[in-house]
């Protein structure tokens, strides 16, 4: 059996991981680009431009988490639509 790690180590490092709500004060800015037909992957590069470190899923996953079913399936549509404008 494998030693087990030292708990105060694993303490210290799960002190300094990010919190996972950390896009949550940005909610306006991502809701203001989408209406601004920023997709996913620009808003995430847009913010990383701006020293935040995501990815174009997290920015989904925020923007679309307080969404009602309604509101996500009209969500997908419009999203469906921007890749099928962008492959033209």
């Amino acid at each position: 059996m494998s030693e087990l790690p030292d708990p105060n180590e694993l303490l210290e490092e799960a002190l300094v991981e990010n919190d996972k709500h950390y896009l949550r004060p940005y909610r306006k800015t991502i809701k203001a680009l989408r209406e601004k037909k920023f997709s996913y992957r620009q808003i995430a590069d847009w913010l990383n431009d701006r020293g935040l470190d995501v990815d174009h899923n997290s920015i989904y996953r925020e923007h679309t988490k307080h969404m009602s079913p309604e509101e996500e399936s009209a969500q997908d549509l419009y999203d469906q639509n921007l890749e099928e404008i962008a492959e033209d």
